[in-house]
């Protein structure tokens, strides 16, 4: 058990040094909207917000995140890269973290939320009232004998 667990461990690490040494990055995100696709987002569209509100009524997509090995701007293009495939219009609650020359890059992905929909007019006109029928005579009370 101990021996898995170190060789498990063995692999980890030497898959991360392995991304670090390419001057690779990754990404991940996880749609949690209704599962509907987005066309990807073109490049001047997309906007990153370090706070809740991107200007706009939004529907999340889902979180997304980038490790990179370089600065913050590159985690940030890697971020928009990944937010503007999944059809975002907005990145939200961006946050950047530095772990030596490693740079992470997390946000909210979301989509401007469609306009409001008119009420649909009624389906022909309106039927007439139906007539109330009038009350019904009271009885007069009976005399007491």
């Amino acid at each position: 058990m101990r021996a898995a667990r170190l060789a498990s461990g063995i692999v980890g690490v030497g898959l991360a040094l392995q991304l670090v040494a390419a001057g690779c990055s990754y990404g991940a995100a996880i749609v949690t909207d209704d599962g509907r696709p987005f066309p990807p987002t073109q490049p001047q569209e997309l906007r990153l917000h370090p706070g809740r509100d991107p200007g706009f009524p939004f529907v999340f997509i889902g979180p997304v995140a980038v490790f990179t090995f370089g600065e913050a701007p590159d985690a940030m293009r890697e971020l928009a890269a990944l937010a503007e495939g999944m059809g975002a219009d907005a990145v939200i609650e961006v946050r950047l973290s530095k772990l030596s020359k490693n740079t992470g890059a997390s946000g909210v992905a979301v989509k401007r939320a469609p306009p409001p929909q008119a009420a649909a007019p009624a389906a022909g006109p309106t039927p007439p009232p139906v007539p109330v029928p009038p009350p019904l005579p009271v009885p007069p009370p009976a005399a007491a004998e």
